[in-house]
């Protein structure tokens, strides 16, 4: 069909730099900066009507690392995560103006 999926960038055969996956209606689904053949840095996943719905921070592969945000298909932020690097994550969850702290064991 001609249409693009998936776009990356490599440096001597080693995936590098930001790696972009598409929806088939040609919306970007995924944008992850990569080092070494794994993620490594800033990442942004959207809803296919291009809304973002989760950005965060990888850290030396697929484990997110520091502040997540999660949005609903409208835009609206629902809710936070902290995470340390050794994946135990502290979540906030947005409920209208309140905030909630929920930590997980």
């Amino acid at each position: 069909s001609g249409q693009i999926k998936i776009l990356a960038h490599y440096v001597d055969g080693v995936l590098s730099g930001e790696f972009f996956k598409y929806f088939p209606n040609g919306v970007i689904q995924e944008k992850v900066t990569m080092a070494n053949n794994e993620e490594n840095g800033p990442f942004e996943e959207f809803y296919p009507n291009g809304k973002l719905k989760w950005k965060g921070q990888y850290l030396n592969g697929d484990n997110e690392y520091g502040l997540l945000e999660n949005y609903d298909s409208t835009g609206v932020l629902i809710k936070k995560m902290m995470c340390d690097s050794l994946r135990i994550c502290k979540t906030i969850w947005q409920l209208d103006s309140l905030n909630t702290e929920v930590h997980k064991n």
